[in-house]
C-alpha cells in the first residue's frame, strides 16, 4: 500500500491532541526516524467548544472546523484524523467540504466494539453534548449503551473535564478520581466494559484504572491512521 501523509485536526481540545500524536507514535512499527508517518498538524484553539454550540450555549464550530480542514488538504494531507468525539456530531456537514479522507472514530470504535466484545454492555463516559446528540448511537445499538445520571453526568464527567482542577487545564488525579466514580456507576448499571466517549477521557484513564474492558477511541483512532496511510502496526 502506498504510504500517505496523515493531516491531524487538533485544537479540540490541545491536550488531547497531544496526547493522540503520542499514542500514533508508540504503535507505528518503526525502528529509525524515516519509518515514521509524514504528519501535518493544525491545532486550532479557535474552533469554538463543541459540547456548548450542541447544547444551545455557543456558536458552531463547523466554519473553524472547515477552515482546518482545507488547511490540512492544501498542505498535502492525504487522510485526516479528528481526535475530538463531540466534533464528530457534525462528521457528515464538514466531511464533504474536503476531498480528503476523514476517519469517523466513533465508527472504528463501533468496529473494535463488534470484532472483540459484540453484545456486551458499554458505558459511556462523555461531554453532556456527545451524550444529548446520541453520537455513539448511530452505530451503537440503543440496548448496549449506559450512560450516568444527571447527577454524575455533571458532577463527575463534565467536572472531571471542564472543571477548574479538570483534564482541559493538565490536571490529573482529581480528575481521575472522578471519572473512576462515573464509571463504577455505569458498571453498576451493568456496563461490561467502558468507553472513552472523550478525548480528555482518554488523556488520563487507562486499562489499568477499571476493572472491565476498556475501549479507548484515541488508541483505536490511532491504530486506524497507521493503518490507513500504508504504515505498520507494532
Amino acid at each position: 500500500m502506498e504510504r500517505k501523509i496523515l493531516g491531524i485536526l487538533g485544537g479540540m481540545g490541545t491536550i488531547a491532541t497531544a496526547h493522540f500524536f503520542k499514542v500514533l507514535a508508540e504503535r507505528v512499527k518503526a525502528e529509525k526516524d524515516q519509518d515514521y508517518p509524514r504528519i501535518i498538524i493544525d491545532n486550532n484553539p479557535n474552533i469554538p467548544d463543541r459540547t456548548a454550540a450542541i447544547t444551545g450555549k455557543g456558536e458552531s464550530p463547523v466554519d473553524e472546523i472547515v477552515i482546518s480542514l482545507k488547511n490540512l488538504e492544501s498542505a498535502g494531507a492525504q487522510v485526516i484524523a479528528m481526535p475530538c468525539i463531540s466534533a464528530h456530531y457534525y462528521y457528515d456537514e464538514i466531511a464533504g467540504s474536503t476531498a480528503v479522507p476523514l476517519i469517523n472514530m466513533i465508527e472504528e470504535t463501533y468496529k473494535v466494539y463488534s470484532e472483540k466484545i459484540s453484545g456486551k454492555i458499554v458505558g459511556l463516559l462523555a461531554t453532556t453534548g456527545t451524550v444529548i446528540s446520541g453520537n455513539f448511537l448511530r452505530f451503537f445499538p440503543e440496548e448496549v449503551m449506559v450512560f450516568p445520571d444527571e447527577y454524575g453526568q455533571e458532577n463527575l464527567v463534565m467536572e472531571a473535564i471542564y472543571g477548574e482542577k479538570g483534564i482541559k487545564i493538565g490536571e490529573v488525579d482529581y480528575p481521575k478520581n472522578l471519572l473512576i466514580q462515573a464509571a463504577a456507576e455505569l458498571i453498576n448499571k451493568g456496563a461490561e466494559a467502558i468507553i472513552a466517549g472523550c478525548t480528555e477521557v482518554s488523556v488520563i484513564l487507562k486499562n489499568e484504572d477499571l476493572p472491565v474492558y476498556y475501549l479507548d477511541p484515541i488508541v483505536i483512532l490511532a491504530e486506524s491512521s497507521i493503518l490507513k496511510t500504508g504504515y505498520q502496526l507494532k
